[in-house]
C-alpha cells in the first residue's frame, strides 16, 4: 500500500536522523517505528501543510527531542 512506499523511501533516512539527535540507534528505530504507526492511523486526520516529507522529518525531531528532554529529567 501507500504507507508501504513512504516506509520504503522514507524510514533509514528518518532512523539517521533520529540518531543524529539522540545518539542512540535502537531509540531513534523505535521513534521511526512509532510515527509510521500513528502516521498511517491517524492520515486522514494530520495537519499536513506542506509536504510529507517535511511533516515526517518535522515529526522525527520533535520525538527525538522530547526523548531527550524525558531522559534528562530521570538522570
Amino acid at each position: 500500500g501507500l504507507g508501504d512506499v513512504y516506509k520504503r523511501q522514507y524510514y533509514t533516512p528518518l532512523c539517521l536522523y533520529a540518531t543524529s539527535i539522540t545518539g542512540e540507534l535502537e531509540v531513534a528505530e523505535e521513534i521511526v517505528q512509532d510515527l509510521f504507526y500513528v502516521f498511517w492511523k491517524e492520515r486522514e486526520s494530520l495537519p499536513i501543510l506542506r509536504s510529507i516529507k517535511n511533516y515526517l522529518y518535522g515529526a522525527t525531531r520533535n520525538r527525538s527531542l522530547q526523548y531527550l528532554a524525558v531522559s534528562y529529567t530521570h538522570l
